[in-house]
């Protein structure tokens, strides 16, 4: 039953990343995993609204970071936001996921300036925009199009199937 899952979600990443590499943008992989991300959602609904939440949250993730960077902190004080952002990452991934992207976007673009601080936050900002887009943009082509009701489908049987074994497991 996974498989139109499988088949969606590795054909956006695949064209995500390969794309990503064609356009000659740094982190290619980065569009490969917005693309996985996007596609997540069980039906083309939920797909559509990964998509938004993805797109809205690394917008807002950049304007974070770009002021970080910008402020040309010590790489303790750095150091100390990674922790901060990523338990915020932790604390809102699963309920508020354009939370959760505002915060992950800024903790990676981090992550890269204390790694390689000569890169500047506008090169930093710019890529990540980019490969976001580009993975957005494949995920909602190719999950908007390729078998895009899939995991929609199989819901209600798992449901029940899951509620059939809840009501058998309890006396």
């Amino acid at each position: 039953p996974g498989t139109a899952t499988a088949l969606r979600t590795g054909t956006g990443a695949t064209a995500a990343g390969l794309a990503a590499a064609a356009l000659d943008l740094s982190s290619p992989y980065w569009a490969a995993s917005t693309a996985v991300s996007v596609q997540l959602g069980t039906d083309a609904r939920a797909t559509r609204t990964r998509g938004l939440q993805r797109a809205v949250g690394t917008a807002l993730g950049v304007l974070v970071a770009g002021a970080l960077v910008w402020l040309d902190l010590p790489v303790a004080v750095e150091v100390l936001l990674v922790a901060v952002l990523q338990l915020a990452v932790e604390l809102l991934i699963a309920h508020q996921y354009v939370l959760a992207v505002t915060c992950i976007t800024p903790l990676v673009l981090l992550l890269v300036h204390i790694g390689a601080p000569g890169l500047s936050g506008a090169h930093l900002v710019g890529e990540r925009l980019a490969e976001t887009g580009v993975g957005v943009v494949l995920a909602l082509v190719v999950g908007l199009s390729l078998v895009p009701r899939a995991a929609s489908r199989r819901l209600p049987g798992a449901v029940r199937t899951t509620t059939d074994a809840a009501r058998a497991a309890v006396p």
